[in-house]
């Protein structure tokens, strides 16, 4: 081989390695560059699958966290309930050694008399604006004249008991729904200082005045077993020819025996006999007992108890402010809604202080006499001052849950 040629092939061995080179090099950083994206590509996947993942778990936590809160809220409405029920069905109505002896007679007779829960010189406080409260129609009542009791200048009364003209919304009478001695007579009762009051009013009952025997329930056929204790602080002596509560001893504990033969329906939460009870079997062991108390004393009877009021055949009148109190848990959203209403547009109910919360009207029937609202104006629109306790007393603020 020539010179010539010799370096002509070795240019050309040159020149193929410079390429064998060249694109294994190319193909090295290719393959690299390959490999590079592959690893991220498989990276990124790695991470979005694991932030999904993540995200998956969140949520997953998030629902059962949501569900657990849920469930025990749920428990709690359901131990909320049962507690409810345990102190109104068993704790409140199952006989206590620990009692004391007007809660103990209570639950055995079916009504009881608290002595000197209020002091005389307060209750003499809240006498006297009972009858700045009549005084206040100017229709001619002066206290110390009973020749100026009449029909024309009295307001509208059933049994001595008024249930409208806002009395149930006089400071007076809040002052007495607040005196804490009275809430803790009903706190005894109900073993709860989570309470709420009615907003009924008061009983004034003027001599030479009468009405015939009106017993009646309380509490009707729908609500069988202890629902409810009602009272009145008494603002005068009350003896055997004052007038009063009159009560069918005993026959509490045969409520819920009588709708249940009988099968009457009363239609409500109150009951009015036809004929005298004591003339029907079932209560042949229910004695008849005219109540008599002292200024200060709080009467209580069962709702299930037979009872009515009696005009005084003394010189005396009888004075009394209703206080009523029940579980604020009893209360439905729809009750409560209502009884707020009722205080801010100062109506008046019935004893009933958590359940089916009836309202009075703010006037009462005229029957025709177009002059008789005219003759007994009242103030409608001023509101009474509560204190912190009260506003929860009138379901106005909630209780704390415990």
């Amino acid at each position: 081989m020539s010179a010539t040629k010799r370096k002509q092939r070795e240019n050309e061995d040159t020149s193929q390695t410079k390429i064998n080179s060249y694109f294994v090099s190319k193909g090295d950083k290719v393959d690299e560059t390959i490999n590079k994206t592959t690893v991220k590509d498989k990276s990124s996947k790695s991470k979005s699958t694991t932030t999904k993942s993540t995200t998956n778990n969140k949520q997953v936590k998030e629902v059962k966290k949501k569900k657990k809160v849920e469930e025990e809220e749920v428990i709690k409405k359901k131990r909320k309930k049962m507690s409810t029920e345990s102190i109104i069905e068993e704790e409140c109505n199952k006989f206590k050694e620990d009692w004391p002896e007007w809660r103990k007679h209570l639950y055995e007779h079916g009504w009881a008399v608290v002595p000197k829960v209020v002091a005389v010189e307060q209750c003499e406080q809240y006498r006297s604006k009972f009858w700045d409260w009549l005084e206040g129609f100017k229709t001619g009542i002066k206290r110390n004249s009973s020749s100026s009791w009449t029909n024309a200048n009295w307001p509208s009364q059933i049994h001595g008991i008024f249930q409208h003209y806002a009395l149930g919304q006089e400071q007076f009478v809040w002052d007495i729904r607040s005196e804490q001695a009275i809430i803790d007579v009903f706190t005894q009762v109900y073993n709860t200082d989570q309470l709420l009051v009615s907003f009924d009013g008061g009983n004034l009952s003027r001599p030479g005045h009468s009405s015939k025997p009106w017993a009646h329930f309380d509490q009707g056929s729908s609500k069988m077993g202890f629902r409810c204790i009602q009272g009145f602080l008494n603002l005068m002596d009350c003896q055997d020819t004052d007038g009063g509560l009159v009560v069918y001893d005993k026959s509490h504990l045969v409520h819920d025996k009588f709708f249940t033969e009988s099968g009457i329906d009363s239609h409500g939460d109150w009951y009015k006999f036809d004929e005298q009870p004591e003339t029907l079997p079932i209560f042949k062991n229910c004695k008849m007992v005219k109540v008599n108390c002292n200024v200060g004393d709080v009467v209580l009877w069962d709702s299930r108890t037979i009872h009515y009021a009696v005009h005084p055949t003394s010189r005396s009148c009888r004075m009394v402010v209703y206080v009523s109190y029940q579980p604020a848990s009893l209360i439905s959203e729809a009750d409560l809604r209502k009884k707020q209403q009722c205080f801010y547009e100062k109506r008046m109910t019935s004893h009933w202080a958590s359940e089916n919360i009836k309202m009075f009207p703010k006037n009462p029937r005229t029957y025709g006499d177009k002059e008789l609202l005219d003759r007994f104006k009242y103030d409608e629109e001023t509101l009474p001052v509560l204190t912190p306790r009260a506003r929860l007393l009138a379901g106005l603020d909630a209780y704390p849950e415990v």
